[in-house]
């Protein structure tokens, strides 16, 4: 959930979602711990807490600075909620696997299978040369397309596919965190394509906002402070 610009009550706000959910506050230990959120790969950082429910984890509660390497104006608010959790303290369950997803069947009949597979692939069965091949691919594409934007006139701008170019920038990410499962990336390698992907949304974000001011002149002021 975002909200931009973030309420000044919002920590209460929250609270009251919780409580609307059916958590009773009275009964249970809430505490907001610091934990600054920062994802590298795609140039975004926040300060904040996470909030514990009785010491476990249930929701991130971030304000966000920065997306894209751009930093916010306003700062918004980030409030990620870990549902399988909160769900697990509603049905007082200790495996979330054996939540109730409807009136006849469990998480785990309906997600287990697909948690297993996927795990096992990117842990153990992922091919390294093929995975790297698929990520020097999939940047590739998304640098064509952003050279591409570069160099269209301002009417191809307005409907030029950047959310395409995000997509790459997204499977590029994902390709790299395979990789990492598969502990096959060294210390300075994984640096190196943590700035790859970094670099990509960097310039996604700036473009973004460059096809926005074509279409829209209250956001070309802050198209024009990207370009500074």
């Amino acid at each position: 959930m975002i909200l931009k610009p973030p309420p000044t009550d919002i920590q209460n706000l929250y609270l009251e979602s919780i409580r609307a959910i059916g958590i009773k506050l009275s009964e249970h230990d809430i505490r907001f711990e610091e934990d600054n959120w920062e994802s590298p790969t795609l140039g975004a950082w926040g300060i904040g807490w996470q909030v514990l429910l009785d010491g476990l984890e249930i929701t991130q509660f971030t304000y966000f600075q920065q997306c894209g390497g751009i930093d916010l104006d306003p700062v918004s608010v980030e409030l990620t909620y870990g549902l399988d959790r909160i769900a697990a303290y509603l049905q007082n369950v200790d495996n979330v696997f054996d939540l109730r997803w409807s009136r006849d069947r469990r998480y785990g009949q309906v997600r287990l299978a697909e948690e297993q597979q996927f795990s096992s692939y990117s842990f153990d069965y992922a091919n390294p040369e093929i995975t790297r091949e698929l990520f020097d691919l999939h940047e590739r594409e998304a640098k064509l397309l952003l050279e591409s934007f570069d160099h269209a006139s301002e009417e191809a701008k307005r409907r030029f596919p950047i959310l395409a170019a995000y997509d790459q920038c997204l499977k590029c990410s994902h390709l790299f965190n395979v990789l990492d499962s598969r502990g096959v990336i060294s210390v300075t390698e994984r640096v190196s394509l943590i700035g790859r992907v970094r670099q990509i949304a960097c310039r996604i974000a700036r473009d973004y906002l460059l096809q926005h001011s074509v279409a829209s002149p209250v956001a070309q002021g802050n198209a024009a402070e990207v370009n500074a």
